[in-house]
């Protein structure tokens, strides 16, 4: 790694190309709170194809323990998110076939956690399921918990008609809490990008990603993980490209 200290490896798959993953944790720098959660793909020749560092918060441990590889050969780890002051979470980080970080989640019980997930796998509807520990209280100590995550978007067709011209709509709701919906015209078949970024330019979620025919089409957006602010939501079709703002206020 690149702290050149402690680099531990906690699980290795392949997938059908016979590329493999590797993940785990990898000190940024010599002291304990630097680990981040690596993941790295090699081709199955053993070169290395992308590396992805995950650090959940500054100065935080944050370990790679379990991987999954759906249809697309998008990457998903389950991880010990480090959110500060020792607190461990169960995370799941979804990492795209080029090594970038999509989004990640994470789940927590107690006030005071401290949980592992040791193994994670995602079905043909590509939800998500992460199983592993996590502190209860006092009373029952650790226990076994099981999480599931949809990642259904909802892409609807809302009209038979094909319109004349690529259109991004304003969202609606807007301001919205915590859900809103994006309109847009799509003339003629091709790969469609729908995307939305903070304010910083920060990709936070992918909501279209995929080849569409000629139609009018709604996507909805749940924001419940995300905070309060100014969002910017981008479609790329063709030579189409069209950006619109905005706010989530909760």
């Amino acid at each position: 790694g690149t702290g050149n200290s402690i680099d531990y490896t906690y699980q290795v798959i392949t997938d059908s190309l016979e590329n493999i993953y590797v993940t785990g944790s990898s000190r940024s720098g010599s002291l304990l709170g630097t680990e981040d959660a690596v993941t790295v793909k090699y081709n199955q020749a053993g070169a290395e194809q992308w590396v992805n560092r995950f650090d959940g918060q500054a100065n935080g441990s944050d370990i790679g323990y379990c991987l999954a590889i759906d249809n697309s050969f998008n990457v998903y780890v389950g991880a010990a998110i480090d959110k500060g002051n020792t607190k461990l979470q169960i995370g799941v980080v979804k990492i795209n076939p080029s090594g970038s970080t999509l989004w990640d989640v994470s789940y927590v019980y107690s006030p005071a956690p401290e949980d592992f997930p040791y193994s994670i796998a995602v079905d043909s509807s590509q939800n998500i399921y992460v199983c592993g520990i996590s502190f209860g209280d006092s009373t029952t100590d650790y226990d076994i918990a099981t999480i599931k995550y949809s990642q259904s978007v909802g892409i609807d067709p809302v009209s038979s008609s094909i319109p004349d011209g690529f259109r991004l709509y304003q969202n609606y709701p807007n301001p919205f809490n915590p859900s809103t919906s994006i309109k847009f015209d799509i003339p003629k078949a091709g790969f469609v990008s729908l995307k939305v970024y903070d304010i910083t330019g920060r990709e936070v979620a992918t909501l279209v990603n995929e080849v569409l025919q000629p139609s009018k089409y709604k996507v909805d957006w749940n924001s419940y993980q995300f905070s309060s602010g100014v969002y910017f939501y981008k479609i790329q079709a063709g030579d189409f490209t069209k950006v619109q703002k905005m706010i989530l206020t909760k």
